[in-house]
């Protein structure tokens, strides 16, 4: 059995930080991943076993993307003895979005196959997968902390997640 694959990948990401008043900073980050891949899986005629197997050829391609943003907020003040921390925000991933398109063939002539095309001789070459998919989650998220005299302090930590899948 033999197999080559080749896979390539982007990935870029934008972001800014912004100041709007004294304690008050907005984050805004971008992310973009593009993956393709490639596969070609094939079994050349076996005759020095006693069990002569079938050779086969497979080829799959698939496309991907995953976009996926984050924005925040975050607040720190002191108040005399009392020190606030405030920070709130969304994260939105829609990825995994691609294509998959796989295709097989068997019986081809001869010990060895010197074109590696599915579509080259050999039984009917038929499609042996193929499939389109979408995956989107978003995220809210926030906590809180005071502290009084720097000797107390509270922690208030929300989540809340949506996804396509639920």
């Amino acid at each position: 059995d033999k197999h080559k694959g080749k896979e390539w990948k982007l990935l870029s990401q934008l972001y800014a930080d912004v100041m709007i008043i004294e304690g008050l900073n907005f984050h805004s980050r971008f992310q973009y991943e593009f993956v393709s891949n490639y596969d070609l899986d094939y079994r050349e005629k076996d005759y020095m076993n006693s069990i002569q197997q079938t050779n086969y050829l497979e080829e799959a391609y698939s496309l991907a993307a995953f976009p996926k943003f984050e924005n925040y907020l975050t607040f720190d003040k002191i108040f005399g003895r009392h020190n606030l921390s405030l920070l709130g925000g969304i994260n939105y991933e829609r990825g995994k979005k691609g294509n998959n398109l796989s295709a097989k063939g068997t019986n081809y002539g001869g010990q060895s196959i010197p074109i590696k095309k599915v579509t080259t001789g050999g039984d009917s070459p038929s499609i042996s997968g193929a499939g389109v998919w979408e995956d989107a989650n978003m995220s809210y998220f926030g906590r809180l902390n005071y502290a009084l005299m720097d000797r107390y302090l509270l922690t208030v930590n929300f989540r809340a997640d949506a996804s396509v899948k639920f």
